[in-house]
């Protein structure tokens, strides 16, 4: 409980300073909470990439169509990157598709936390489409 009040505290801290453009939203909070979460173990922020988020979007509008998680398409979209190292966690959360629920069931996944945790990304891209999420880390 206590490594979660300090993340939640985090997460409050890193969203009262952004900029205006990047208050809001369930992506700005997802990357937050993750942001908050590397910070507590030394590792850099991600910061958000304009084209990892249309690949992130695009996968997830994808996997709704389809009702089905998948990483269908990842070498595609790692491709379209334009980087030498990527990770990509994919997520559906219903009944309650909020940022902190996606958070906390990648990060309680041992693969999806190494993702999260990936010391050599430094750009991110994220998207929702219904109660499905895609996460897209790229160096």
């Amino acid at each position: 409980m206590i490594r979660r009040a300090a993340v939640l505290a985090a997460v409050l801290a890193v969203l009262a300073t952004a900029a205006p453009s990047m208050a809001g939203g369930f992506e700005d909070e997802l990357l937050a909470r993750i942001n908050a979460y590397r910070q507590e173990h030394g590792l850099a922020a991600l910061h958000r990439d304009a084209v990892l988020d249309r690949l992130a979007l695009s996968h997830s509008r994808g996997m709704e169509r389809g009702g089905k998680l998948s990483h269908d398409g990842f070498d595609e979209r790692f491709a379209r990157a334009d980087s030498n190292h990527c990770v990509e966690n994919v997520g559906l959360r219903l009944p309650d598709p909020s940022p902190g629920r996606q958070f906390e069931g990648w990060r309680d996944s041992p693969g999806h936390d190494e993702n999260l945790l990936d010391p050599d990304i430094r750009r991110a891209g994220l998207g929702r489409s219904g109660g499905y999420a895609t996460f897209l880390g790229c160096r």
